[in-house]
């Protein structure tokens, strides 16, 4: 089993690393009409995991792609829309998983 602490640090590392600013762009203005899409860029929790922290590891990993993606995108979102955004992608947390 994995700790899930290290887990999270490693995917944070490497999906953040990989963001470019137009990628960054796209995936900003499609979060407002599809808010499934940072569930998407996350994807499944592997089964060494327990079962008891996949929603919360989810829910890290939408929130620091989320921040990541708000900091590289070049045009400035307001905080309003990006508390709204964080809210409807943070509803998926947790769905990804077929169980």
């Amino acid at each position: 089993m994995i700790s899930p602490k290290r887990y999270a640090q490693h995917v944070k590392d490497n999906m953040t690393a990989s963001f470019s600013n137009e990628i960054a762009d796209v995936v900003m203005a499609r979060a407002g009409c599809q808010p499934d899409v940072f569930a998407r860029i996350v994807g499944e929790i592997p089964r060494c995991i327990p079962a008891k922290y996949h929603k919360i590891l989810s829910e890290i990993l939408i929130t620091a792609c989320f921040s990541k993606l708000c900091k590289k995108a070049t045009y400035s979102i307001p905080l309003s829309e990006k508390h709204k955004v964080l809210q409807r992608a943070l509803l998926y947390a947790g769905n990804v998983r077929e169980s």
